[in-house]
Parts: structure tokens; sequence; C-alpha cells
């Protein structure tokens, strides 16, 4: 775990790097950045990500999207839901229903019990 401002500073550089990539002036703002991140299963930490960005990286972006890697997982591949799971170094698993229900299950990392991710493998 790295932290909300250490996470802020590397999304900031991997944004600053796309942007030259891409040959995007680094003082232009994007209309939005959309973050489907690992941990961000919370609405409320979420929010701290995005507060924290704005307030570090001004210029980087009008408007963010803050979400896990679950949601992000199922809003690619579906607009009416689906079911992901993710069986990595960690596991986390998302229901989300045509009605926009959720459930889930998982996702609190090996030290709270994460006996179906790779970590317990190891």
């Amino acid at each position: 775990m790295v932290g909300i401002p250490e996470c802020a500073r590397r999304i900031m550089e991997m944004a600053t790097q796309a942007k030259s990539v891409a040959n995007i002036p680094q003082t232009l703002k994007l209309k939005c950045l959309g973050l489907s991140l690992s941990g961000c299963e919370q609405e409320a930490t979420n929010k701290v990500l995005e507060n924290e960005l704005r307030t570090t990286c001004p210029t980087l972006s009008e408007n963010y999207v803050v979400c896990s890697d679950t949601a992000g997982s199922i809003a690619t591949v579906s607009p009416l839901g689906g079911l992901v799971l993710i069986s990595g170094t960690g596991s986390n698993a998302l229901l989300r229903n045509p009605d926009g229900t959720m459930y889930n299950c998982g996702g609190w990392g090996n030290m709270m019990g994460d006996e179906g991710s790779g970590e317990n493998f190891v």
C-alpha cells in the first residue's frame, strides 16, 4: 500500500508520459480521466483520491471517474451489468445486475482473508 498522495503522484506521472507519447500538450487539460483501480472499492476513498488529484495536479483533467478494477471490467464489457472475478495476487468478485444493484465478495487482501487468491497458493 503506497497511500493516496503517492498513488496520485504515480497517476500524474503516467498521465504526463501518455500525453507526451500522444503529442498532447501538457498544458491541455483532459476532459475526463477514468481510473479503474485495484483497491478503489469504497466511494469515500475514491473521492479522497479524486480530491488529491485535483489539488496536486490542477491542470491534469477537468473531470475524474474513479472506480474499482472490478467495476471497470464490467463497464467495459456491457452496460447491462455482469459478473467479474479477479483471482491474481488478490481476489475480488462483483456482480452488477441490469437494474444497477451490486453484490461483491472479497477484495480485502490477504491479511483479512483472501483464500481465493494466488497469494494463498504461494
